[in-house]
């Protein structure tokens, strides 16, 4: 007698969500975060289908279709009446089963989201190998064509393009530095292509297409040969978050503007905490040289620490982000941390080698106060004649975070790391008559963070497939000291 309503409080619970998603869309409304493993399609049909068998994240009747009876069987979940046992109702891939996931399917109903919005319940590979330089010309006289491997190549080949291509599905990832690549795509007959760098393409080109049958729940190399099941990580093991901890790296790059780099910069340094939600988050900027403390203040108010993060490690492994701080010289003397904070937070769960998350939010400017480390003021952080110009904050953000190695060694200053995971993250913005895409890779050390980055800013025209368009910034840091938690490592600038 007791379940009847309850169950009519979850079907009034899905209207309830439809018409303010609806209302929302309409008048402005914020959209939470999306999480999707592959790539999708903007428009569904009378149904889909994965070939390899698995189901579809968010299609609770397995119809191949999203609807609002697929959204209220994940809210009779949420309400404890159908057992959680269905990892198709995880749509938005947090790790658990909640309303937002309810909300997901409902975008896709509505056609907001594309479908599908991945796949679950089994039917997926992680394909893995590395890109390396090739030798001979290429049939047409060109430069040699890049080499699929799968051995550690002796001339390896960074920020390639690796297209990996089912039916229907393509998903694309770069390689590191030591040219290892490793991506998630749905079991079955994988084609493998990688296509060199953008600024590379006079000394690479093409490789020759490999086909490779990915078998499901297993890591397959591009020989075809398995290695066992996915590894996972919990991310928050390699984000340390103690109030003044700090990272100081040498910085090499170039950019159309300013031309060649060579400096050494703090990488991250968390200045305080501050308050989001109720919870308590770590505030982590990187300012612009070593800078030795208070120095003149600016005319203007100008960015004197660059795009840092407000995050909060959770017991449970995963890593949740709530914005990106600045911190900001107003020209008076005075200073302040403004940050895009985001409409929901991003959640990174604990992460399989190879699946991407995808996550999509908006953004609003605001000014947040900090709980400032002891003995430490933003004045500190103040490099003198050095700053950026305060850009316009961007409506919405999407970042797509894949896993893409787990213990891949990497020698700095500071020295050589064995524990470490490597995060790809891929920002991408569409301007009026062009898209710039942002690739960044991150190797963190365990309890330790971030040890090197490299990263490219890459300008192609709308409409243009992505692997072309011209290189208009790129960089590489590596970590020469850090202090994190008391422990040393590196020498002091």
């Amino acid at each position: 007698m007791m379940k009847q309503p309850v169950r009519m409080c979850a079907v009034t619970l899905v209207l309830l969500v439809l018409a303010l998603w609806l209302g929302g869309c309409g008048g402005g409304g914020n959209a939470p975060p999306t999480m999707s493993a592959v790539p999708s399609s903007s428009v569904h049909g009378a149904g889909v289908f994965p070939a390899n068998g698995g189901g579809l994240l968010g299609d609770m009747d397995d119809d191949g279709q999203p609807s609002v009876g697929d959204a209220i069987k994940i809210l009779r979940i949420v309400v404890d009446l159908d057992e959680d046992n269905k990892p198709c109702a995880d749509a938005n891939e947090n790790g658990g089963t909640d309303v937002g996931d309810a909300l997901k399917v409902l975008r896709c109903v509505v056609a907001l989201d594309p479908w599908p919005i991945g796949y679950c319940g089994g039917g997926l590979s992680t394909v893995v190998g590395y890109v390396g330089a090739g030798v001979g010309a290429a049939q047409n006289g060109g430069p040699p064509p890049l080499q699929l491997l799968t051995d550690p190549p002796a001339e390896p080949v960074a920020m390639a393009l690796v297209k990996l291509q089912t039916n229907p599905d393509t998903v694309e990832v770069r390689t590191l530095h030591n040219g290892y690549f490793a991506a998630e795509i749905p079991a079955g007959v994988v084609t493998v292509t990688a296509y060199p760098p953008e600024d590379k393409q006079d000394q690479h080109s093409i490789s020759t297409p490999v086909n490779v049958t990915a078998v499901e729940g297993e890591v397959t190399e591009v020989d075809g040969t398995t290695t066992g099941a996915p590894p996972t990580v919990p991310p928050a093991d390699f984000f340390p978050c103690n109030v003044s901890d700090k990272r100081a790296t040498d910085s090499v790059g170039w950019s159309e503007d300013g031309g060649d780099w060579d400096v050494q910069d703090w990488l991250g340094v968390i200045i305080g905490t501050t308050s989001v939600g109720g919870q308590t988050a770590y505030v982590l900027v990187g300012p612009h040289g070593l800078v030795p403390g208070v120095t003149a203040m600016q005319a203007e108010p100008q960015y004197i620490a660059g795009a840092g993060m407000i995050l909060r490690p959770g017991s449970d492994g995963s890593m949740t982000l709530y914005g990106l701080p600045r911190v900001v010289d107003n020209g008076d003397g005075t200073y302040e941390v403004v940050a895009d904070m985001f409409d929901t937070p991003i959640v990174w769960p604990v992460m399989s080698l190879g699946k991407q998350y995808t996550s999509t939010t908006t953004l609003e400017r605001r000014t947040i106060n900090v709980d400032l480390a002891p003995n430490f003021s933003l004045a500190d952080l103040d490099p003198g004649d050095f700053g950026f110009p305060i850009d316009p904050c961007p409506a919405s953000l999407t970042i797509n975070t894949r896993l893409t190695g787990i213990g891949v060694p990497v020698g700095t200053p500071a020295g050589t790391f064995a524990d470490t995971i490597v995060l790809s993250l891929t920002f991408e913005n569409t301007w009026s008559a062009y898209i710039i895409t942002d690739e960044v890779q991150m190797t963190l050390a365990r309890d330790i963070g971030t040890v090197a980055e490299q990263g490219v800013y890459v300008r192609r025209d709308v409409g243009q497939p992505s692997g072309t368009g011209d290189v208009i910034e790129w960089y590489h840091d590596l970590l020469f000291y850090a202090r994190v938690g008391g422990v040393e490592y590196g020498t002091a600038p």
